[in-house]
């Protein structure tokens, strides 16, 4: 969900001058000042372990060639297959400037992205997180 944050100088002002530690933005429910969400960390690490976690044994059962093949196998698999690379597109062209606005090259990311797919979004996003501001 998308929030519009309209703040003028007087509300950040007066936020500031109540709370020393106030950064200027806007957070979230449950951000401290750093913005970082101990929910969004646990969320981020539990999908992040699990699909890694089945990926790794779909990859050990089937191989590297053996997963882009499945998704050749119907009518079906392929429109799973397409949209997966479609979503990656998407994501990519967000991750890429997301990247340049927080100082990270991205190019490791896309070419991650090329290979793992969404292993390497999930990567990039706790890296982020992780990050110091």
């Amino acid at each position: 969900m998308t929030t519009l944050n309209v703040s003028s100088d007087v509300s950040s002002t007066r936020s500031s001058q109540t709370n020393p530690q106030y950064d200027g933005q806007e957070h979230q429910g449950g951000e401290g000042v750093s913005g970082k969400s101990p929910l969004r960390l646990a969320l981020l690490w539990t999908v992040f372990l699990g699909f890694a976690l089945f990926s790794t044994w779909v990859l050990w059962q089937e191989g590297y060639w053996g997963i882009w093949q499945a998704g050749l196998v119907s009518a079906g698999s392929q429109q799973i297959l397409i949209d997966l690379v479609i979503a990656c597109l998407i994501i990519s062209v967000w991750l890429r400037a997301d990247a340049k606005a927080h100082g990270m090259n991205p190019v490791p990311w896309l070419l991650g992205v090329l290979t793992t797919g969404t292993i390497a979004i999930l990567v990039y996003l706790l890296v982020r997180e992780h990050r110091k501001p």
